[in-house]
């Protein structure tokens, strides 16, 4: 699953990982570009794994926020988890 891949939890309480795809346009919701579903980028940001200040060699911001919400609102409170743990829950999906 690559950065853009979308996390999902099914009707069965499962958390899924792609293969849909937020893509470049709108991208993870840390872009700030109308992405609403949460991402593996937007769990890296959550967990710390991106600089928000330094993406992109500078290039490019991100918005932890908007990760961090996006995360909350379609997998921490379906999961009832906290925002960290349901992107610590995505990463474990991608790398297993």
């Amino acid at each position: 699953a690559g950065g853009g891949s979308i996390a999902r939890v099914d009707d069965g309480g499962a958390l899924h990982v792609g293969p849909q795809s937020a893509g470049a346009v709108p991208g993870p919701a840390c872009y700030g570009t109308g992405g609403k579903q949460p991402t593996v980028t937007d769990a890296d940001v959550v967990l710390g794994y991106l600089d928000p200040d330094n993406f992109l060699g500078g290039r490019s911001v991100l918005y932890p926020d908007l990760a961090e919400q996006s995360i909350q609102d379609h997998v921490a409170e379906p999961l009832s988890l906290s925002s960290v743990e349901a992107a610590s829950g995505i990463i474990h999906v991608v790398t297993t």
